[in-house]
């Protein structure tokens, strides 16, 4: 059994994701798209976080489910840049 070849479809997912979001930013008259991936909860009164989930958008163009914090950034004609949250 063949295995799929994940780069050539991931990259088809990145340009099918990149066409939506040109028609959508033309179509609403914006420049550039943001998507956050979340952030960490924490318990009320108490230091201990709840389990973290990405922002379903923001794992949309990218199979990355723990990076809390961070922004991905989509300019369409450019490459979308991620901004990786690193606190330390």
């Amino acid at each position: 059994m063949n295995q799929p070849d994940l780069g050539a479809l991931y990259s088809h997912h990145a340009s099918v994701m990149r066409q939506r979001a040109d028609e959508a930013l033309a179509r609403g008259g914006f420049d550039h798209l943001v998507i956050p991936s979340g952030t960490q909860h924490y318990q009320a009164f108490d230091d201990r976080d709840y389990p973290y989930a990405v922002n379903p958008n923001f794992k949309a163009w990218l199979p990355l489910t723990k990076l809390p914090n961070s922004w991905l950034v989509y300019t369409p004609g450019q490459r979308p840049k991620v901004i990786f949250y690193q606190p330390f």
